[in-house]
C-alpha cells in the first residue's frame, strides 16, 4: 500500500523481492490499484524488479504477470541453482560482471512460459528461465529466480551471495 502514497515519477527502479506467495494485498481493489500503479509507473518509464513469487499464479497479480509476459505456475525446490548465461542474447553486456555460469542457493526454481518478446539473460541447463527481461511502454520489467525456501529466505538473499548481489546491480542498470 505504501506504494500507493509515493509519487513514483521520481523513482528510478523499484525492487519488489517477495519470498512468499503471498499477494500484495487481501482487498482486491487495493490489489488491482497497486497493480494498475506499477503498470502505469513501468509504462511511463520505470524500471520494475521483481523476484520469485510476485508472478505466481497464486498472487493473483494478473496485470503484473501480462506485463512481465510469464505467469509462475511450476516450481521445483532445489538448494543450489545453477545460472547459466543466454549467450544468444544480445543485450547480455549489461552482464558482463557476471561469470557465464554461476551457483546461487536460491531453494527453488519457479518457472512458467514466456512470452516471444521476452529477453531471457540466464537459464538453468534444463533452459528454464531464471533471469528476464521485458520491455513494457518507455519501461523495462526484470525478473529474477531468486526467492523462498520454506520459513525463511533462501541463502542467495539471506547472506547475500556476490552473483546475487551483481544480479541486482545489473537489473539496476538495465534499459532497452
Amino acid at each position: 500500500m505504501e506504494l500507493l502514497s509515493k509519487n513514483l515519477g521520481e523513482i528510478e527502479t523499484i525492487i519488489l523481492i517477495i519470498t512468499d506467495c503471498t499477494k500484495l494485498s487481501n482487498n482486491p481493489y487495493a490489489l488491482q490499484r497497486i497493480n494498475e500503479t506499477l503498470v502505469e509507473y513501468v509504462r511511463q518509464g520505470g524500471r520494475l524488479i521483481c523476484t520469485h513469487d510476485v508472478i505466481y499464479r497464486r498472487t493473483r497479480n494478473e496485470a503484473l504477470q501480462e506485463m512481465f509476459g510469464c505467469k509462475i505456475v511450476e516450481f521445483h525446490q532445489a538448494e543450489a541453482v545453477t545460472y547459466i548465461k543466454n549467450k544468444d542474447n544480445d543485450r547480455l553486456s549489461i552482464f558482463d560482471s557476471l561469470p557465464d555460469q554461476f551457483t546461487l542457493h536460491d531453494a527453488e526454481i519457479c518457472w512458467g512460459d514466456v512470452a516471444p518478446d521476452v529477453d531471457v539473460h540466464f537459464s538453468t541447463e534444463d533452459g528454464i528461465p531464471l533471469v528476464f527481461s521485458r520491455e513494457y511502454g518507455k519501461g523495462v520489467c526484470i525478473y529474477m529466480n531468486s526467492g523462498e525456501f520454506k520459513e525463511t529466505l533462501p541463502r542467495s538473499i539471506l547472506k547475500p551471495e556476490k552473483e546475487f548481489i551483481q544480479l541486482l546491480q545489473c537489473a539496476i542498470k538495465f534499459s532497452y
